[in-house]
């Protein structure tokens, strides 16, 4: 089955969204930022998208990495 293509701004507004409702997160009334997911030939776990430089995660990393890991399996980011 394939997966949904999506834009990178809508990726990164899901995984956003997402990265806010981390208990951690919102407990520490934290700001975490994600970046714009950046494009990549297609891995051997079939994703061609993934994040880096995620601005004030540290200590969330766990968390947000599940969360990245899990979605990134989901979606494929659109590319020209």
């Amino acid at each position: 089955m394939a997966k949904p293509t999506l834009a990178a701004d809508q990726i990164q507004t899901e995984l956003q969204q997402q990265v806010n409702n981390i208990q951690e997160i919102r407990e520490d009334n934290a700001t975490v930022i994600v970046p714009l997911p950046y494009w990549h030939e297609i891995d051997e776990l079939g994703c061609n998208w993934n994040i880096s430089s995620i601005r004030g995660g540290n200590g969330y990393m766990g968390a947000i990495g599940r969360i990245v890991s899990i979605y990134r399996m989901q979606v494929d980011l659109a590319h020209d």
